[in-house]
């Protein structure tokens, strides 16, 4: 089991995250483009490798994403499911299909796949820009988790936003 945080910078003209591990040693970085009607952003490593590509649904009742691979396959669907108090989202991707739950602010959040918990975040009340503790218990699937936590990111938080 591992810690991880996210970062969104605040004063950027397009979407910027940061990911740190426990000790702040900056791993990954993800960027949006600044022109981009489905909200592409980007995921690489630190040292430059690129990971994924995530962007949304242009038109969809409830907001839906994509994670597409380096072979530009799409690898995972999010869709946002509809619910009264609490965020509910459905992935089916070629990692299997997970469920996703948060709570009733939408600040903390389980990934499940079938009924075990493989991770969960929570998004800190007070900080300069969205930040997010990340608790991975299923390794294997760092890389593909960070990414969702991103796209959960701008699903619920952006989306939200955007509506007010």
């Amino acid at each position: 089991m591992k810690s991880f945080y996210i970062k969104q910078k605040v004063f950027s003209l397009k979407d910027r995250y940061t990911i740190y591990d426990e000790n702040q040693n900056s791993l990954y970085y993800c960027e949006g483009k600044m022109f981009s009607i489905s909200g592409i952003k980007k995921l690489y490593r630190h040292d430059g490798k690129f990971l994924f590509t995530m962007k949304r649904k242009i038109f969809s009742l409830l907001p839906t994403y994509y994670l597409v691979n380096q072979q530009e396959q799409i690898i995972a669907t999010i869709h946002k499911k509809w619910t009264f108090l609490t965020a509910k989202l459905a992935i089916e991707s070629d990692y299997g299909d997970f469920h996703i739950h948060g709570d009733w602010a939408s600040h903390h959040f389980d990934i499940f796949q079938q009924d075990e918990r493989i991770a969960q975040f929570s998004k800190k009340w007070i900080s300069w820009g969205d930040t997010y503790e990340i608790t991975i218990e299923k390794e294997e699937l760092l890389e593909f988790l960070l990414a969702l936590v991103i796209l959960i990111d701008d699903c619920i938080h952006n989306s939200h936003d955007q509506n007010n």
